[in-house]
């Protein structure tokens, strides 16, 4: 049951979150869509930031689940091209929403996890330094985070598919580049 209403806050935040702006969701807006107390809610959430939080690391978990470090980056970036074209309003509200800079912050760490793995699989065998490391996989994911983020303030987008292919191609190049210029000796 416990489970089951968790769900159900989150599915409910996702119905929300498509119609306004993450600052004009409130606690009364998720329970009535739930038909359950606002007890249960802070039970499950400490607060809509946090269900917000909690939302898209479930999204983007799924995500995750399906990649494995090794298979076709462009693949995963196409993947999350898709689901940002079919959640851009939603995703638009978190960006405008007062804590756009958190939502932000997650991003990135999400970016950091997936390029932590890229960056494992392309360095295989070779000796990077772990502030070389750190300076490599902060550079893509910023990098990555504010081509996500251009991308959704676009009218005029450009094709997801394109956009992954091209992407890619810098990621893997260029982190393949950047790690053999720094890796020490082997």
């Amino acid at each position: 049951m416990s489970q089951r209403t968790r769900t159900a806050i989150m599915e409910a935040f996702t119905r929300q979150i498509e119609q306004k702006p993450l600052d004009r969701i409130t606690v009364k807006d998720i329970v009535e869509d739930c038909d359950i107390t606002r007890n249960t809610f802070y039970y499950h959430f400490e607060d809509i930031y946090g269900l917000a939080k909690e939302v898209l690391a479930e999204r983007l978990r799924q995500i995750s689940m399906e990649f494995a470090p090794n298979e076709d980056w462009e693949e995963l970036l196409l993947l999350l091209a898709r689901q940002m074209t079919q959640h851009t309003r939603s995703i638009r509200h978190l960006f405008r929403s007062t804590k756009s800079d958190e939502i932000r912050r997650f991003m990135a760490e999400i970016f950091s996890i997936l390029l932590n793995h890229l960056f494992d699989h392309l360095a295989e065998g070779r000796r990077v330094s772990a502030e070389d490391r750190r300076l490599i996989i902060d550079f893509y994911r910023f990098a990555i985070t504010g081509v996500a983020e251009r991308w959704l303030k676009e009218r005029d987008r450009q094709n997801p598919e394109e956009l992954a292919h091209r992407l890619s191609l810098l990621l893997q190049s260029g982190m393949r580049q950047a790690i053999q210029d720094t890796c020490s000796p082997c």
